[in-house]
């Protein structure tokens, strides 16, 4: 890639602890391109890429010459930048880009730092007729300029390095369920495939002692993967489970495979986990606030994609099982979105399965 093709800047830690960004609004959209145009990589310190107020800012000399805009500062102290006909103008200190009379506010302001012109990369970068991509296996964040061969917004998880911000939970048994052995564990590791290549995921195990558990993992989308408030999205989900359960098998309460249901949704309302006396025992419970459904059956906010029988049944060991599903919804007022993934057990034994390639895209 030539110099003018790629451009390496480095941004701060303060994204990167605990593998989850403590404020999402920094970065804009997941995307997946061919063309990349410019890109700010990560980094620890000593950084050309600064975070203010949770916005991510960078040189306004690298972002605009990459895009072929030309920047000059005139007689009234404005930075003008040209590409055509086309004149935007800006000010050290102000939020706001001028394009003749119209103003577009920026969410944080132009700043003068050591002699370079700093501005908030998402907005700035639609303004200049371009795209914010944002890759979280790499700490990258790219510039993509529009009508280059970018695809629809687009945010892939892998957990080759970490959680990459998902969270686990567990649902529908006892609040006090640490009186019985339900050998609850999650976490990110290498799937036992026998392929040679490791592929890893996001590992769930419980056993089903209240003959109805929910084992799930969510994530949050939001202004870092592009999502904006109060707007309806068409969204399409897939991933792959790895399961090691085949076909025509019997157990407490069910097959291991058939009566082990996976479930997804794509909601406007955080997933918890909230205590609820109103179970069928009469004992507390830890139940979903989300709409599921129940086993076989789902609900109005997670939807019923299949079962964890894999593909080939007589097989030995794991084996990934792909899944696809299409969501509408609209985002709250905060801009967000939450996916969720679980499985709703009918078979009263341990289940234990892994989460890996999970592709979000956004229209």
């Amino acid at each position: 890639m030539t110099k003018k093709s790629i451009i390496t800047a480095a941004l701060g830690t303060m994204l990167v602890a605990a593998a989850v960004f403590p404020n999402p609004a920094a970065l804009a959209a997941d995307t997946l391109s061919s063309q990349p145009i410019t890109t700010f990589t990560l980094a620890q310190k000593n950084s050309t890429a600064l975070m203010v107020k949770g916005y991510a800012t960078v040189p306004l000399k690298d972002l605009a010459s990459s895009l072929g805009w030309q920047i000059t500062l005139n007689s009234k102290g404005f930075y003008e930048l040209k590409k055509g006909t086309t004149v935007l103008a800006l000010k050290p200190n102000e939020a706001q880009v001028l394009q003749g009379t119209q103003a577009t506010v920026l969410p944080v302001p132009v700043r003068l730092v050591n002699q370079r012109l700093y501005v908030p990369v998402r907005a700035v970068t639609m303004l200049l007729g371009a795209e914010t991509i944002w890759e979280s296996s790499t700490k990258t964040i790219k510039i993509v300029a529009k009508g280059s061969e970018a695809t629809a917004p687009q945010v892939h998880y892998t957990f080759n390095k970490d959680m990459e911000g998902w969270t686990s939970g567990i649902a529908d048994l006892p609040v006090d369920h640490g009186q019985a052995d339900y050998q609850l564990r999650s976490g990110v590791g290498v799937i036992p495939l026998t392929a040679a290549t490791a592929t890893r995921g996001f590992m769930l195990s419980g056993m089903n002692r209240s003959d109805d558990l929910f084992m799930f993992i969510t994530r949050t989308l939001g202004s870092t993967e592009g999502i904006t408030p109060n707007t309806d999205y068409t969204i399409s989900l897939s991933f792959d489970m790895a399961t090691s359960e085949g076909g025509e098998q019997m157990g407490v309460g069910g097959s291991p495979a058939q009566s082990v249901y996976v479930k997804a949704g794509i909601v406007n309302t955080a997933p918890k986990v909230i205590a609820n006396d109103a179970s069928s025992t009469g004992t507390p419970h830890l139940a979903l606030n989300l709409d599921k459904g129940v086993q076989s059956v789902g609900g109005k906010d997670l939807l019923l994609l299949g079962n964890v029988e894999k593909p080939t049944p007589e097989s030995a060991g794991y084996e990934l099982k792909h899944f696809e599903q299409e969501f509408s919804v609209s985002s709250n007022a905060s801009g967000k979105l939450y996916v969720i993934i679980g499985t709703d057990s009918g078979y009263e034994g341990l289940t234990s399965l892994y989460y890996t390639n999970i592709n979000i895209s956004f229209h």
